[in-house]
């Protein structure tokens, strides 16, 4: 690849962090104006990103009827397959 080629990939590489830049602090200012996102952040390690990701996840979060139906529809309750007298209780299910 010619110097001009390598000048050329290094600029496209440019804009695209500065347009990654740009989002990441438009998302930022939205976390920060949304209620629940500000209560997630709260938590240790949990940052705009971590907030933002269950929030729209969950939309409307009245459709769900409590945190249960919730956690199911997120996937994190355990697997359990019942047969006459076997259960198995395995992993969360995603």
């Amino acid at each position: 690849m010619s110097v001009a080629g390598i000048d050329s990939e290094l600029g496209l590489a440019d804009s695209i962090e500065h347009v990654i830049r740009e989002m990441e602090q438009t998302l930022i200012q939205a976390a920060w104006q949304e209620d629940r996102a500000r209560l997630l952040m709260t938590l240790s390690g949990i940052d705009f990103c971590g907030a933002q990701s269950p929030i729209a996840a969950m939309g409307y979060l009245r459709r769900f009827v409590d945190g249960d139906h919730f956690a199911s529809y997120l996937g994190l309750v355990p697997a359990t397959r019942a047969s006459a007298n076997h259960c198995y209780h395995g992993p969360i299910t995603k």
